[in-house]
């Protein structure tokens, strides 16, 4: 996640940023610190977890568009061999 954050934020403006994480750090509690950390990996968890369902749901739904088509595939196959069967 860092190598993304560095390729994406402009040098100055990590490098402020991370003058600001410093000052941050002295003035907050260290259990304070550590109970943000595990919100925002619950956050960050909780943002993968989704685009993972919503992930699923769209292979789901291709699944079903799949299925469906080839049910009608196979429809018009036997209607086919049938109409050939009868000519």
């Amino acid at each position: 996640m860092l190598d993304y954050v560095q390729q994406i934020v402009p040098a100055p403006t990590l490098a402020l940023c991370n003058q600001v994480l410093d000052y941050v750090q002295q003035i907050v509690p260290a259990p304070t610190l550590a109970l943000c950390n595990q919100v925002l990996d619950y956050v960050q968890q909780k943002a993968e977890m989704y685009d993972l369902e919503r992930s699923l749901s769209t292979w789901r739904r291709k699944v079903e568009i799949a299925e469906v088509e080839a049910r009608r595939h196979h429809s018009l196959a036997a209607k086919q061999r049938a109409a050939q069967g009868a000519a």
